[in-house]
């Protein structure tokens, strides 16, 4: 166990780093970059602040979002220790991890923009309102249902017996597996609650441009709330690989993959998807 909580405390420790250090604006110029490079847009010095500002929410949220995690885990240490993943199910963990980041992203970094002062103030809308389709490719979604579905089958096929399992070979008890697919489950519920607000959050603008920035930041955070939820549905997935597949499986490995693959999910380009769905036959009045 003493293993396990040096894990926990390398962790803490790496978040608090990325909140104490990260945020400095030095070290988010190369982020804002890379953000106003995916689109083919004037870019204001009150546009790169408002980006620098989302930015800089993400980051904290992130580490938030990931020291919440870590409290978690340390507290299931404490309480039911059992239900602790180790081994090839310990891959679970970076499931868990990316869904805590990602919400705590998503969430801090959702309001861009600042209301136009002053009751006389020029403001921009669009005579419809958005919807998910128009900031998120329907992929992703697809992919948070999917995996949700595919966890509590799994759960439920282990749990009942329909689906082979080998207690010697797992590194988590079946409970552990079962809380993991409701979490998955809770997950995509919790997504399309987060995404309802999102999208219903104003947007201020002045005019298109900030208008059309505000669309890909807001499509930006989106995406996060929905690998959010991937990464619980990914965290079960390998965990029930623990059970089923021993060492000298190629099945095993796959499940390795697919507990990883939410980190690499983090680090995707921003998407354009906004600026084609809603800007290239806009309806905007002032």
């Amino acid at each position: 166990m003493a293993f396990v909580w040096g894990i926990l405390a390398i962790g803490g420790a790496a978040f608090l780093l990325q909140l104490v250090f990260k945020p400095r604006r030095r070290r988010r110029e190369h982020l804002v970059l890379a953000f106003t490079d995916r689109f083919d847009l004037p870019v204001t010095s009150a546009v790169v602040d408002v980006i620098d500002r989302r930015i800089r929410n993400q980051i904290i949220g992130q580490a938030v979002g990931g020291l919440a995690a870590v409290l978690g885990f340390a507290v299931v240490v404490l309480v039911a220790p059992g239900l602790v993943p180790v081994g090839i199910a310990g891959f679970a963990t970076t499931g868990i991890l990316v869904a805590g980041m990602a919400a705590g992203g998503a969430v801090l970094a959702a309001r861009q923009f600042p209301a136009p002062g002053g009751p006389d103030a020029t403001r921009v809308a669009r005579l419809d309102a958005p919807t998910l389709g128009d900031y998120v490719h329907p992929a992703w979604v697809w992919a948070a249902a999917i995996g949700a579905g595919t966890a509590a089958a799994l759960s439920a096929g282990l749990l009942t017996g329909a689906i082979p399992g080998d207690a010697g070979a797992a590194g988590i008890p079946l409970a552990g597996v079962a809380v993991l697919a409701a979490l998955a489950v809770a997950g995509v519920a919790c997504a399309a609650i987060m995404t309802r607000r999102l999208l219903a959050i104003p947007q201020p603008a002045t005019d298109e441009v900030e208008l059309e920035w505000d669309d890909a930041l807001r499509a930006h955070a989106l995406r996060d709330v929905w690998i959010a939820s991937i990464g619980f549905s990914a965290a079960t997935v390998v965990s029930a690989c623990s059970w089923m597949f021993n060492a000298a499986s190629p099945g095993l490995y796959v499940g390795i993959l697919i507990g990883m693959a939410p980190l690499l999910f983090l680090e995707f380009r921003a998407s354009s998807r906004s600026s084609m769905r809603l800007w290239r036959h806009s309806d905007v009045v002032s």
